[in-house]
């Protein structure tokens, strides 16, 4: 269901003389929807740092149809295309910070690893008492930023993004960097490659190994032959109901539930990834 992104009271708006507002906040509404990504046919490459631990990024069958090839539906409204720009305008804002600091040493950094196949791109790089450290920028409404102020601690789904960029850059130190949308204030929380960290980041390491692998043998055996072997013969069971709110909010919904038709089966079992908290 779409949010509404509207927060005006219609008894005391649609009383104005002069002009519609309620004409004006549809514009402005659709303005937001033609920034939205659309419907489409995409093939993933690799897995994404920003979806590994969240959502249907725990998910291997979304990964399977994904390495595939599927249509994805993008699940956002007008709100959700507002957030996005807002926090994309704020990554900006802050890197220039950074820049205006005299910390930054680089930004928007490209970065890749093998095995498990990663790409993504590192928000900075900074260097403090002439030490580099990987940097990864979030904003954060102010009920979750007061969580992580309390506990000091990311969200699992940050703490493996900011791992990832520490392992293929080879940096043992790094830092979520949280912004307060509600007053700009900010939270630096450490994050060290040590013992625990290493741990945590291999075992997620191992589970992308095991989906991918999952999928790209069964890959190779369909383009060996495709006529006679199933693309679909190794496709992961759904882990969860329709129902599921991961599932809902997932882009590839309609193609794990059809409306029409059968989705594609198999008895390959991969339980969906263990999210740790930090």
């Amino acid at each position: 269901m779409a949010r509404d992104i509207v927060a005006s009271l219609r008894f005391k708006s649609e009383g104005q003389e002069g002009f519609s507002s309620k004409k004006l906040e549809e514009a402005i509404e659709k303005g937001y929807m033609t920034q939205a990504r659309g419907s489409k046919f995409t093939t993933k490459k690799s897995f994404a740092p920003s979806s590994i631990g969240y959502g249907h990024g725990t998910c291997a069958r979304y990964w399977y149809q994904a390495f595939n090839g599927a249509f994805f539906n993008e699940k956002i409204d007008a709100l959700g295309v507002a957030n996005m720009s807002n926090g994309s305008a704020g990554h900006e804002r802050l890197e220039k910070v950074f820049e205006d600091a005299g910390v930054l040493v680089a930004k928007e950094i490209k970065m890749t690893l093998n095995d498990p196949p990663i790409f993504g791109f590192i928000d900075v790089m900074v260097k403090i008492d002439g030490e580099t450290v990987v940097g990864e920028i979030k904003t954060a409404r102010s009920e979750s930023f007061e969580w992580r102020k309390n506990t000091m601690k990311p969200s699992g789904n940050h703490l493996y993004q900011i791992l990832i960029y520490m392992k293929a850059t080879g940096k043992n130190k790094g830092f979520m960097f949280y912004e307060n949308k509600n007053d700009q204030t900010f939270l630096v929380i450490p994050v060290a490659m040590n013992a625990r960290n290493e741990k945590i980041l291999n075992d997620a390491l191992d589970w992308l190994r095991l989906v991918h692998k999952n999928w790209k043998d069964n890959h190779d055996a369909w383009e060996k032959n495709p006529e006679s072997h199933d693309l679909n013969a190794k496709i992961p069971q759904r882990p969860w109901t329709k129902r599921n709110q991961i599932c809902r909010n997932c882009p590839l919904y309609e193609a794990c539930w059809p409306e029409t038709g059968e989705a594609p089966t198999s008895d390959v079992v991969i339980p969906p990834m263990e999210v740790v908290k930090p």
